[in-house]
């Protein structure tokens, strides 16, 4: 039977006395509350797929730091014209093989430089080769001039050109008694680089490096062909170690064959002489 509007008001004032008083008890009571029991909602990256993303948005970052630090080194070594001596040169350790130092440093072949440089560059060469002939006349004397602190540069003779008795020994012979009767042992380069010059046409040498030497002693040296054992002695030097052409050079006992240009020969005495491990 539903109940009468009377009837329900009755039923609900009632109601609403029982729930003041349910509420008046808890508001006199002490309520214990437990403190180690957190109810808070958790964040997105404190759940297993948010430290995955987490962890994957780190690698990200770190491999395109790492990428672009390899890239900006990379384009760097392109614009230094560097990059393919990088892969050439990549099995280099650059020290010393002090065998082949011993063998091919000489003490009274022309020379300059350092004499106690930890990087010693030998080149065996022909006063008649065309590729000697541009080593010595353009990229040797940029190097002495970058390097002559630092490095000690040796050149010998290795007159393959010709026979014993050709032309590439008699003026091999020419360069070496102006070496010997010089007065100042630093202008030999000039003199070398004119040797190479006018490899063709030498006749006119003593005019043109007047005072620089006694130029009866020169001229006696090259009639009796005084320096032809020096000569030969590099030559079989040369032989022994099976060099079949000019210009060879050994760069701390490394072995480098032909014309190189400026760019490899500076990559490759910077690497030399940024190597830690000499001695």
């Amino acid at each position: 039977m539903p109940l009468d509007q009377n009837d329900l008001n009755k039923h609900l004032s009632t109601e609403q006395e029982n729930w003041d008083e349910y509420a008046s008890n808890f508001a006199d009571e002490d309520i214990k509350i437990v403190d180690n029991i957190s109810y808070k909602k958790r964040h997105w990256y404190s759940k297993w797929w948010g430290i995955l993303i987490i962890i994957f948005v780190l690698f990200a970052i770190i491999w395109f730091l790492y990428f672009l630090s390899v890239t900006k080194d990379y384009l760097a070594k392109i614009e230094a014209g560097t990059i393919h001596y990088d892969m050439k040169y990549m099995n280099h350790t650059f020290d010393s093989k002090k065998d082949l130092v011993a063998i091919t440093k000489s003490n009274d072949d022309q020379r300059w430089g350092n004499e106690e440089a930890k990087v010693v560059i030998v080149e065996f060469g022909d006063f008649t080769c065309p590729f000697c002939k541009d080593f010595n006349s353009k990229i040797m004397p940029e190097l002495k001039d970058k390097y002559e602190d630092e490095v000690l540069f040796i050149y010998r003779d290795y007159p393959i050109m010709s026979t014993a008795a050709g032309e590439s020994v008699e003026i091999a012979n020419v360069a070496n008694c102006i070496y010997k009767y010089l007065n100042n042992k630093e202008d030999y380069w000039k003199v070398h680089n004119y040797v190479f010059l006018m490899s063709d046409n030498l006749i006119n040498i003593h005019e043109d490096f007047s005072g620089y030497y006694d130029k009866e002693k020169v001229q006696q040296c090259i009639n009796e062909e005084a320096m032809y054992n020096e000569i030969m002695e590099d030559y079989y030097i040369a032989d022994q170690l099976g060099i079949a052409g000019t210009p060879v050079f050994y760069i701390n006992g490394y072995k480098l064959s032909g014309g190189l240009p400026l760019e490899e020969w500076e990559y490759l005495l910077n690497k030399f002489l940024n190597y830690k491990d000499y001695d």
